[in-house]
């Protein structure tokens, strides 16, 4: 697909584009039947299609990316406000003292399967959250693209086998181009 996407921050006080993200997050996530601990992590609502982080909205922001017919086809969503960890749910803290720091919380593409493209989504993302002060982040991960975010700097604090699944918990540098330097 070669049609440009529109990025813009969803408004989190809408219910309307709240719904609508979610539903969107929900068909990212749907066919993910293996990995059990999301069925934990996140709040799953399967009568009306829609999934949920369990951190307030009022505490991310939440980047969308949309195409010509204005259908949400990626995101990412940053906890922003760190009173609440998500990644706490798997054991893992925060470390105290650093620079300002965000948790990366979801990030899911309906769009296009091209690493180029994933990385530009990325890249944005990363980059507008470096723009905001954030100068760390934070993400728990799979085993399945543990190794993409290793290849971008992201350095390993820690690690944790739960009902036989492997969460690593990683952070990177943030920078103005959004590509994470090396820690």
């Amino acid at each position: 697909m070669t049609a440009e996407l529109v990025r813009e921050e969803l408004d989190v006080t809408s219910p309307d584009r709240v719904a609508e993200w979610e539903r969107a997050f929900y068909r990212g996530f749907a066919h993910v039947t293996t990995n059990r601990l999301i069925r934990t992590l996140w709040i799953w609502n399967e009568a009306q299609q829609r999934l949920a982080t369990r951190i307030p909205y009022a505490d991310q922001v939440i980047y969308c990316w949309r195409d010509a017919t204005g259908a949400i086809v990626s995101s990412i969503a940053a906890n922003v406000r760190m009173e609440r960890f998500q990644s706490a749910t798997f054991g893992f803290a925060p470390v105290s003292g650093g620079p300002p720091a965000c948790e990366l919380l979801a990030a899911f593409n309906l769009y296009d399967r091209d690493l180029a493209h994933v990385i530009r989504v990325r890249n944005s993302a990363l980059a507008d959250l470096y723009s905001r002060g954030y100068r760390i982040a934070y993400l728990t991960t799979a085993d399945a693209v543990y190794h993409l975010w290793i290849r971008c700097g992201a350095k390993v604090l820690g690690e944790a086998l739960i009902e036989g699944e492997r969460r690593r918990f990683l952070q990177f540098a943030l920078s103005p181009s959004g590509v994470p330097l090396p820690p």
